[in-house]
C-alpha cells in the first residue's frame, strides 16, 4: 500500500534520521518543500496567503527532526536569487541589493519557523552570489558559499580557481559584518556532471578545498558525490578528504593568524586585482562585470594551535605560476629549526622566525611546527 503523501514524507524523514544515528553522522536537512510562491507561473517570494500551509510542511519535519540528536541543520535554499531574479521587479534600479532585501523580506519566515521549533541547530542557507551574503544574512545563521572554477574551457591549474579565495573572503566578511556564525564551504566534486564544468585534478580539488579554510571557513562540505564516479572518488575525492581529517586537530584548534606574515600578502598580479563582481551572469548582461580588488593576494595562509602546542601554518598559492614565499612568524617561543610540511612531508628549514618556500601553481603547504 501506498502511505498518504504526508506520512510518506514523515517515514522518509525518520528513515534517514535512523541511517544517520547508526552511521553517527551529523544532518543537515534539506526540507524538500517548495516554499515560493508563483508569479505568472514562475518563483517568487512567498506571498503572505502561501506562509501558513508552507510553515505547516516544514513543522511536520520539524517534528521529527528537532529532538532528533543527529540534527546539525537546515539548508533552506538552494541558490534564491538565481531562482528568483526574474520576478524581481525593481532588477534595474536596485540590483543585486535590492533583490537581496527583498528576498530576506519575503522569505524571512523560513528562518523564524525553523529557529522556534529547533533554535539549537543552524539555518544553512546556499547562498548563489558574491553581493548578497550581507543583505540575505537574515535568512542563515551559517552562510554555505559554492564555487565551482574548473571549467572545460581551461586547462589545469590554468583557470580563476583563486575566485574560490575572493568568494570565501567575502563571506566571512559579511558574516562579522552582520553578526552571523561564519560560513561553511561548499567546492565542487564531480567528474559526471553535465554542462560547461570538467571533473578538478587532484592538485585543483585540495586547493579548492584548503584556501576557503585561510579564510576563516568553518567546515568545507563537497558537492556531490552523486556526481563521483568510483574512479574519481578513489583516486580525487577521497584522497583529499583524507588530508583534511587528517589536519582537524589543527584546524579546531586556537586561531594564531596574527602570528604570520608572508613577503607576498598582497597581489601583485594583475588577474588577482580585477575580478568579476558577480559570480554570474543575468538575463541581458553579456559580458561579466570586473572590478578592481585588493582581497586575494598572491598567497593566503592562516596559523592554528591544537592543545599539544604544535602549529599548522596553512598555505596556499593564489596564483597560476610558481611563487617563491617567505613567511615570517613572530610571538612564538621555540621555534624549531625546520617544519614538516604534511602535504608533501617534506622539510623546510626555518631561521630567525623566516621560513621560505617555492609554491607551484596554486599549491597548498601545511607546515607542522613543533615548538620546543
Amino acid at each position: 500500500d501506498i502511505l498518504p503523501g504526508h506520512q510518506q514524507r514523515a517515514a522518509g524523514i525518520r528513515a534517514s534520521a535512523d541511517w544517520a544515528a547508526k552511521h553517527e553522522v551529523a544532518v543537515i536537512w534539506f526540507p524538500g518543500i517548495d516554499l515560493y510562491s508563483r508569479m505568472d507561473g514562475k518563483p517568487t517570494v512567498t506571498r503572505p496567503e502561501d506562509i501558513p500551509p508552507m510553515a505547516a510542511l516544514l513543522n511536520e519535519m520539524l517534528a521529527i527532526t528537532a529532538s532528533d540528536s543527529q540534527t546539525f541543520g537546515y539548508c533552506t535554499f538552494d541558490e534564491p536569487e538565481n531562482v528568483l531574479y526574474p520576478t524581481y521587479k525593481d532588477w534595474d534600479q536596485k540590483k543585486d541589493q535590492g533583490l537581496a532585501e527583498w528576498i530576506a523580506e519575503g522569505m524571512g519566515w523560513t528562518f523564524s519557523t525553523l529557529k522556534q521549533a529547533d533554535p539549537d541547530a543552524y539555518v544553512m542557507p546556499i547562498v548563489a552570489w558574491w553581493t548578497t551574503y550581507k543583505d540575505l544574512a537574515p535568512l542563515y545563521d551559517v552562510n554555505f558559499p559554492n564555487h565551482y572554477p574548473t571549467l572545460d574551457e581551461h586547462a589545469p591549474l590554468q583557470g580563476n580557481l583563486y575566485e574560490v579565495v575572493l568568494d570565501a573572503a567575502l563571506a566571512a566578511d559579511a558574516a562579522r559584518e552582520t553578526g552571523r556564525i561564519g560560513f561553511v564551504y561548499m567546492p565542487g566534486i564531480f567528474d559526471l556532471m553535465p554542462g560547461r564544468w570538467r571533473a578538478a585534478t587532484l592538485r585543483e580539488l585540495r586547493y579548492t578545498c584548503f584556501a576557503p579554510i585561510t579564510q576563516g571557513a568553518l567546515g568545507v562540505v563537497p558537492w556531490r558525490l552523486g556526481y563521483c564516479s568510483m574512479p574519481y572518488r578513489r583516486a580525487v575525492v577521497y584522497p583529499v578528504m583524507r588530508e583534511l581529517s587528517r589536519l582537524r586537530p589543527w584546524l579546531l584548534g586556537e586561531w594564531c593568524d596574527g602570528l604570520v606574515t608572508s613577503d607576498h600578502d598582497t597581489a601583485t598580479v594583475e588577474y588577482l586585482r580585477k575580478l568579476p563582481k558577480r559570480v554570474r551572469l543575468v538575463e541581458a548582461e553579456e559580458k561579466a562585470e570586473t572590478v578592481e580588488s585588493d582581497v586575494v593576494p598572491d598567497c593566503s595562509h592562516c596559523l592554528r594551535r591544537r592543545p599539544d602546542n604544535t602549529y599548522l601554518l596553512l598555505a596556499v598559492n593564489n596564483r597560476r605560476e610558481p611563487l617563491e614565499v617567505t613567511f615570517t612568524l613572530s610571538g612564538i617561543d621555540g621555534l624549531p629549526d625546520h617544519a614538516l610540511d604534511y602535504m608533501e612531508y617534506a622539510s623546510v628549514p626555518i631561521a630567525d622566525g623566516k621560513l621560505t618556500d617555492i609554491l607551484e601553481p596554486f599549491a597548498v603547504r601545511a607546515y607542522m611546527l613543533e615548538v620546543k
